[in-house]
């Protein structure tokens, strides 16, 4: 049982490099709150592409899975010349990007597919406009 004083795990090396640590936890944290905010900026979208016209859903969900299968280290073979580095700032964020898309894209066209047909009943009844009711209720339902 690894209990700390074994050989691949150490508090020392915690100790001695806490603002290492620090800074790394912060640069992870930037990484994952970017690709998830540039993700759902591209992702919610698609996905509400894909649930008005279904004739787009199936090219939609191929291009983000084909994104979300290639291994990552592949990825980065394939945008290291892209962006300049293999282990570049950029290359991680697009990269990131990529693996978001499927997952962000899935769930927001099952959201919208359970919105019940009253509440869009109702908006069309009240007035709203296509638009209005994808704001005002199917996205916040």
């Amino acid at each position: 049982m690894l209990i700390g004083t074994g050989p691949f795990f150490r508090w020392s090396y915690v100790t001695d490099n806490w603002s290492q640590i620090q800074s790394d936890l912060v640069q992870h944290i930037e990484l994952s709150v970017i690709a998830v905010a540039v993700g759902a900026a591209i992702s919610i979208p698609l996905a509400v592409l894909a649930w008005r016209y279904r004739i787009i859903r199936a090219p939609v969900f191929g291009i983000a899975s084909t994104l979300y299968i290639i291994p990552s280290l592949a990825l980065f073979a394939i945008l290291g010349p892209i962006t300049g580095f293999v282990a570049s700032y950029p290359t991680a964020e697009i990269a990131l990007v990529g693996y978001t898309l499927l997952i962000l894209i899935w769930n927001t066209v099952a959201g919208l597919n359970a919105v019940p047909e009253d509440a869009r009943e109702a908006a069309t009844a009240l007035g709203y406009s296509p638009m209005a009711a994808l704001v005002r209720v199917d996205l916040p339902l």
